[in-house]
């Protein structure tokens, strides 16, 4: 008896079955990051389009990156948000479609996000806006690596799949108060959350990247039929690890080493390291002396953690070379926002000395320095 051969599904199948996962989220439990995930993935699948993100707006109508399709595109809508500028913002401000089928001659129209997108190897962008009637929740951005205009009917069919998610989001129900919907976006928010910070802890844990970390989530979740927020929830509480060699890195307190000083604390530390191995080691040392740590692995993912957190970061201890945003760069911006939070940063060249007016510390860093200047901030 032979076994029969699963054959790959056609477009027209495959949009078909989007349209049903979509139909499927309108009851009264499903998890929205996990839709979102899949509208991302599916724009890539389906239409014309190398790339997409999602950003969404919690209640105050502040946007908020919720899923992407590769962790460059996630970057992407996080400098948006950063420069306050973009397709996707636009067309969440104006309700209507953003199109630029040459970004590198929009220059003057978005002078910060233009570079960034083109210097990462996208050359056109169409941003859809997510609503219903006359609600806007969000926006949907698709990033393509050709210049000139994508098919009209790929556009209608992006469209289509966002009206259709943000049917879903609002459950539009004659008797939903706008509370309600509020309250679920909110949910989506502090979701996006916790699994950003479950993607941190497997990303240190195994050392590999958000995006292997994020996909590795998704796929336990889905296996053990569990919502992708529940199954990070788990992660962040130690109970699962998803990976048979990982070190259970918990953030609780940890005794110290014998016979080691007891430079320890409770604070809330972000390290910003674009280097795995040193990012890895660093954190451990910091959470075996009690700290509580989150990671970021360059300048604009710090900045979107710490806004994310919104005050509850006490230090941050930051690299000066990383790429996308420099850690001086970082600092700069966090001067305007956060005056009063304390940075150190860490270089391995020691000419920077002049190039910031923050605590430093040369490469290799000796744990006891670590640790005493981290005292010092934080106690000044």
């Amino acid at each position: 008896m032979t076994t029969p051969k699963t054959l790959p599904l056609t477009r027209e199948a495959l949009v078909s079955q989007t349209f049903l996962q979509l139909a499927d989220t309108l009851v009264a439990d499903f998890d929205i990051i996990d839709l979102l995930t899949m509208l991302a993935d599916r724009c890539v699948e389906l239409i014309d389009a190398d790339a997409a993100g999602i950003l969404l707006a919690d209640a105050n109508g502040n946007l908020r990156v919720m899923a992407a399709s590769s962790e460059q595109a996630r970057l992407l809508e996080l400098f948006q948000l950063q420069n306050e500028e973009g397709p996707c913002l636009d067309a969440y401000s104006s309700g209507d479609r953003v199109t630029c089928t040459d970004l590198r001659s929009a220059v003057e129209q978005w002078p910060r996000f233009t570079p960034y997108a083109v210097g990462a190897g996208f050359t056109s962008v169409y941003a859809l806006p997510l609503r219903l009637r006359d609600s806007i929740i969000g926006a949907l951005n698709l990033f393509r690596t050709q210049a000139g205009p994508m098919p009209e009917a790929d556009v209608r069919l992006a469209q289509a799949l966002a009206d259709v998610a943000s049917i879903a989001i609002l459950h539009d129900q004659a008797t939903r108060e706008i509370e309600v919907r509020d309250g679920q976006l909110q949910h989506a928010l502090d979701s996006r959350i916790i699994i950003e910070q479950a993607k941190g802890v497997l990303a240190e844990r195994s050392q590999i990247d958000m995006a292997t970390a994020f996909n590795r989530l998704r796929s336990y979740a889905r296996s053990h039929n569990v919502q992708l927020t529940n199954a990070a929830a788990d992660v962040l509480a130690g109970k699962i690890a998803l990976d048979e060699q990982a070190e259970r890195l918990r953030l609780t307190t940890v005794p110290p080493p014998q016979g080691s000083p007891k430079i320890s604390g409770r604070e809330r530390i972000l390290l910003v390291e674009d280097d795995v191995q040193l990012r890895t080691s660093t954190a451990r040392t910091l959470v075996e002396r009690g700290y509580q740590v989150l990671a970021a692995s360059n300048g604009i993912e710090a900045l979107a953690t710490i806004e994310r957190e919104q005050g509850a970061i006490e230090l941050v201890i930051c690299d000066i070379e990383m790429p996308l945003m420099r850690g001086d760069e970082m600092a700069r911006q966090l001067a305007v926002r956060n005056p009063n939070l304390p940075v150190i940063f860490v270089t391995g060249d020691d000419t920077r000395h002049a190039a910031v007016e923050r605590k430093l510390l040369l490469k290799p860093v000796p744990e006891g320095v670590l640790l005493g200047a981290i005292r010092d901030e934080l106690d000044a």
